[in-house]
């Protein structure tokens, strides 16, 4: 009994630590990943732009890389706090109900970030150029 009991649990920790580490990935999405921003990159560097938007452009995923790193890390720092407090048995629900609420404005925050630096990209690039470089991550 005790065994099923633990495997639930670890079960439960499993489940609820994917939920939240991979929450920050609604945030960030693919596009917050060193290789997808390595291949946008290269990507829009084989769009032949003029100088003044390749610039811009590049620029924006720059700034979309370093707006990435800390959200990912503090999204990481209390994924661990959420699978520590799972695993201690004196954890209350209200305890966990306001590490996921601080979690959950995280991401939110993130989520608008990431909106916001979208929207440049996007006023940077024609359609066209924007279907090209996003074409490769829907094929993936």
């Amino acid at each position: 009994m005790n065994t099923i009991r633990k495997q639930r649990g670890q079960v439960l920790i499993i489940i609820v630590g994917t939920l939240f580490l991979g929450g920050a990935g609604l945030a960030t999405g693919a596009l917050s990943s060193g290789d997808t921003l390595k291949a946008m990159n290269k990507d829009i560097k084989a769009l032949n732009l003029d100088d003044a938007r390749e610039d811009q452009a590049l620029d924006v995923l720059k700034r979309w890389k370093k707006a990435a790193k800390p959200v990912w890390k503090a999204h990481s720092k209390k994924g661990d706090e959420i699978l520590d407090l799972l695993e201690d048995q004196h954890t209350t629900e209200v305890e966990l109900r306001e590490l996921f609420a601080e979690q959950a404005d995280n991401t939110a925050d993130a989520n608008v970030q990431v909106a916001g630096i979208r929207e440049e990209l996007r006023a940077i690039l024609k359609k066209d150029e924007w279907d090209r470089v996003f074409a490769s991550k829907k094929a993936s």
